[in-house]
């Protein structure tokens, strides 16, 4: 049986192997890319953003690939193959915002904390999208740590591409210990607010089921009784 170490090391062999031979440019983002900051949190997976699918054909006589179907992985690994993230943006549109670390290529840690965020409210109503929720604001949580330690905030341009409204974020904010959704505060979570009247009618509405209506999300104060409610507490652990 394999422990979280184990599988922290075929995630980071996964992504050495990718930087050595994978034959296109790519930005490692999600939780692998996380992890490969230092997160303690274990990922499955290792999602790349690239240009295009086309170019995995060669990887299939490097010896630990696998290339079935279109489908791509790395001793067992899964690597997930994406051209756009946030259900949005090509490789070209995030490129310039970029970093290396140890000569693999990171989106900006406010970048990656934005995508976590919209991510959080992305996913399905389902167990699985459920249960990712979780480990989104986990993430998103990192890289705030990440931002934060060298005193950044979020970009301007950051702030520009990515927006969530008021219940979106009224949501992340019932979802995360108090403490752990100050870190988004702190490094300037607010800014990716919709200004109130540009919330669309259905949001604004589900709003006003929690709180008053154009109040602020971040400091609005919240009845105890809407965490308890929460059905899964597992970003209070």
């Amino acid at each position: 049986m394999s422990t979280d170490s184990d599988e922290l090391i075929k995630i980071l062999e996964c992504i050495r192997a990718l930087h050595k031979y994978f034959p296109a440019d790519f930005i490692l983002v999600g939780g692998a890319a996380a992890c490969f900051q230092g997160h303690k949190r274990i990922t499955k997976d290792v999602d790349i953003l690239i240009r295009s699918k086309t170019v995995i054909d060669s990887l299939k006589f490097v010896e630990g690939f696998e290339v079935m179907a279109g489908k791509l992985s790395y001793r067992s690994v899964i690597i997930d193959l994406l051209t756009t993230i946030d259900d949005r943006f090509v490789y070209d549109q995030v490129d310039g915002h970029v970093r290396y670390v140890n000569g693999v290529r990171l989106l900006q840690p406010d970048f990656a904390l934005a995508v976590k965020i919209r991510c959080f409210y992305l996913r399905q109503e389902d167990a699985k999208g459920l249960q990712k929720r979780q480990t989104d604001l986990m993430d998103a949580v990192f890289w705030a740590e990440m931002l934060n330690k060298t005193r950044q905030t979020i970009s301007d341009t950051c702030a520009a591409l990515f927006k969530i409204g008021y219940y979106h974020a009224l949501l992340i904010r019932l979802n995360l210990h108090p403490d752990k959704f100050q870190k988004l505060v702190d490094v300037g979570f607010e800014r990716l607010l919709i200004p109130w009247e540009k919330n669309t009618p259905e949001q604004r509405e589900y709003y006003s089921e929690f709180a008053a209506e154009g109040t602020d999300p971040v400091t609005v104060p919240l009845d105890e009784d809407l965490y308890e409610e929460l059905e899964d507490a597992a970003a209070f652990e």
